[in-house]
């Protein structure tokens, strides 16, 4: 493997997949300690990501019981993959993906950024074969909480800071200054909310507002 990585000095090693790198041996954590660390090496050896599948049980579908969706509940579907625990824990980030119909969810979590960072983003093939972030429908993908759509509501109308948005949602006092702050990183990489002029943002649509919150 090593020789073969020293010929072609890949930018991605990919290993398909995890049972048939350790026999299928899921439950052994010195035998997935062993492949993490062969994996470390390559990436640390070539400056190269690995990547390992794996795949979620599929007991939960076959017996009749509650199925476990990626858009639904991202954290139980990575925990549902084969060999999960230690192989999970050991990895340094968790990409998942899931088929549904016409429809695939893509979630790529960096889970050791911040203990476990998700986000999904909403994506289409275009007519080259590449794949672009669907232009409609993000917002409902970051404001998936009462509070998050509340906090959306609350952002100043027309220009305003990053100080004056935190200012603006901490005066309804609707979530913490450190959720706000994963808030924001996600409106921004959504481009939710737009750079006008330097530290100075606009909300994308600012007409639009999330109705029907309901009660508290």
């Amino acid at each position: 493997m090593l020789t073969c990585c020293e010929a072609a000095r890949p930018d991605l090693i990919n290993f398909d997949n995890l049972g048939r790198l350790i026999h299928a041996d899921y439950n052994n954590a010195t035998e997935i300690a062993t492949l993490m660390d062969f994996a470390y090496l390559l990436c640390e050896t070539f400056n190269a990501a690995v990547l390992i599948a794996a795949h979620p049980r599929k007991g939960n579908r076959l017996d009749g019981g509650p199925t476990i969706s990626l858009k639904g509940n991202r954290e139980k579907f990575f925990e549902e993959c084969m060999g999960s625990s230690h192989f999970i824990n050991s990895t340094g980030s968790l990409w998942g993906m899931e088929r549904d119909g016409d429809e695939t969810c893509l979630c790529l979590g960096a889970q050791r950024f911040d203990g476990f960072s998700e986000s999904l983003t909403l994506i289409e093939m275009d007519e080259s074969g590449w794949f672009q972030p669907l232009k409609s429908g993000q917002l409902a993908l970051v404001l998936t909480s009462l509070k998050r759509k509340k906090a959306w509501n609350a952002l100043p109308k027309g220009e305003f800071s990053y100080l004056e948005a935190e200012a603006a949602v901490k005066a309804g006092k609707i979530i913490s200054n450190s959720s706000f702050n994963g808030l924001w990183r996600e409106l921004d990489r959504h481009k939710l909310v737009v750079e006008t002029v330097p530290k100075r943002y606009r909300r994308m649509g600012d007409d639009v507002s999330i109705l029907g919150l309901g009660p508290e």
